[in-house]
């Protein structure tokens, strides 16, 4: 123990060894403060040379870790600072579809009214960001996009691609007349044919909504223009251009009676001496009919007369029983049959009458009054006899001639079909409802 205590330095030896250390290991703090001494060369701090959670904000210098500094995945929510991600520090393009994992942005990741028109910068939602069909209607919640949530004019026409708006993209019934802002929709944002049947809503059409020519005959449904579609007195001879009636534009058979409301072409509806004979050359119910074949009639009996050979008929009134003409409308009718009897020599008398049926096509009736003629035969030549009247008539109700002779010195006489026998009723007038 007294060899140690001799052994150990004295005070002045300390002091020099302390002054050799300092001189051996150089100058340690420079005048601007930093550990110059000390100071790291680049490169030799790796990940494994930091202790977790050693390096503080303010041990950074602004701006000293770059994108190539952070590993994948390094930099968690619990990392950023509150407003620490700025536009600058978002690499453009840097949020691709292949950063966010399916139905990563959820309503509960989106702050209420966090996306304002500022955070939104001009130009910045372009069709390149959106993948095709990334917006479904699973992606939106009820109610999301209201009338405040889209600035005044903020869709416009220059914003929808052309074509862009199809029949498919539209659910059925989707698109209302409450939803759609008057002008909103116009013809360049429409594709052809996306608006169907369905796509359209009750009344949604009105008369400012259809460019001129736009309903063609095949755009519109079986039954779709009724009354009601019509505004009274819309229909002005000011709205029809001289001419613009003509057959082409009608469809066969297209303006039928059922087309026609009772009394809704009265006289105030025609302009003076607008029907004329080229008008109603086609519509005037008229028919005749003949036979060219000879029949027998026994003394004192009569029978119906047939006429098979149809000459014209323009209304149907020569129907499938060819000894009948039938009213197709209400009216009074010229009724003619003429029949030429043979020179047999036979004398006596020959008669014709008209002879009426219900629209059972069963029940007789006598018209009124009773139109019937009856001649004496020729002696030693052929009778022509001529039955001629006016007959009032309902629509459905026939007419048929019948005749025969009586007080022959014979049994019986014919009707020749050489001139042949005819039988011709026309309209000729209005005529009773009951």
């Amino acid at each position: 123990m007294e060899k140690l205590m001799r052994a150990r330095p004295s005070p002045s030896m300390a002091v020099a060894l302390v002054a050799l250390f300092v001189a051996l290991a150089g100058t340690a703090i420079g005048a601007d403060g930093n550990n110059v001494g000390t100071r790291l060369p680049p490169n030799s701090v790796g990940s494994a040379q930091l202790k977790p959670s050693a390096v503080t904000a303010s041990d950074i210098k602004p701006a000293a870790v770059t994108s190539g500094k952070l590993k994948e995945d390094a930099v968690t929510a619990g990392k950023i600072k509150p407003g620490a991600v700025t536009t600058q520090a978002v690499a453009p393009g840097s949020i691709s579809s292949t950063a966010l994992t399916s139905a990563a942005i959820t309503a509960a990741k989106i702050a209420p009214r966090a996306v304002t028109e500022a955070a939104v910068a001009p130009g910045s939602i372009g069709s390149t960001a959106l993948t095709s069909s990334a917006i479904t209607a699973a992606k939106i919640a009820p109610g999301a996009v209201s009338e405040d949530k889209i600035a005044d004019g903020a869709v416009n026409e220059a914003k929808v691609a052309p074509a862009a708006i199809t029949a498919a993209k539209i659910q059925s019934g989707a698109v209302t007349a409450s939803r759609i802002a008057a002008g909103a929709v116009t013809s360049a944002s429409l594709a052809d044919s996306a608006v169907t049947d369905t796509k359209l809503a009750p009344a949604s059409v009105g008369p400012l909504s259809l460019a001129a020519d736009a309903v063609t005959e095949s755009k519109l449904a079986a039954g779709a223009v009724t009354e009601t579609k019509v505004a009274p007195a819309s229909i002005s001879t000011g709205k029809i251009k001289d001419a613009a009636i003509k057959p082409s534009l009608l469809d066969t058979g297209a303006v039928t009676s059922s087309k026609i409301d009772a009394a809704a072409v009265t006289s105030g509806k025609l302009a003076e001496k607008v029907v004329g004979t080229q008008q109603i050359a086609d519509t005037v119910p008229s028919a005749s009919a003949s036979n060219s074949g000879s029949s027998t009639r026994n003394n004192g009996s009569f029978s119906v007369l047939h006429f098979p050979g149809e000459l014209f008929d323009t209304a149907n009134l020569h129907g499938a029983a060819d000894y009948r003409m039938t009213a197709p409308v209400n009216g009074i009718y010229q009724v003619t049959a003429v029949a030429t009897w043979a020179n047999d020599g036979c004398g006596g008398n020959r008669s014709l009458e008209i002879d009426g049926r219900e629209a059972d096509n069963v029940t007789p009736f006598l018209p009124s009054p009773f139109i019937s003629n009856t001649i004496l035969a020729n002696a030693g030549a052929t009778t022509t006899q001529t039955l001629s009247g006016m007959v009032k008539l309902t629509a459905g109700q026939s007419v048929e001639i019948w005749g025969g002779a009586a007080g022959m010195s014979c049994g019986s006489t014919s009707i020749l079909g050489s001139p042949a026998s005819s039988l011709t009723m026309t309209w000729v007038a209005p005529g009773p409802s009951s």
